[in-house]
């Protein structure tokens, strides 16, 4: 993985980390969201999934 490439990386799990933890919060049943995504397009095995999930204290 090249420099740029991590970078590119960096602000795709960024952007769906903060999307996911909007949709938690704008929804009051929703504890968590699931999300998929390809990081390389032209890789057809990089597929990824995330889970962003609101705990409670």
């Amino acid at each position: 993985m090249t420099y740029e490439e991590l970078i590119e990386s960096q602000l795709l799990l960024g952007k769906a980390a903060s999307s996911a933890v909007v949709e938690i919060l704008q929804s009051e049943s929703k504890k968590a969201v699931v999300q998929g995504f390809r990081i390389f397009e032209d890789e057809s095995t990089d597929a990824w999934k995330m889970t962003i999930e609101k705990v409670e204290e």
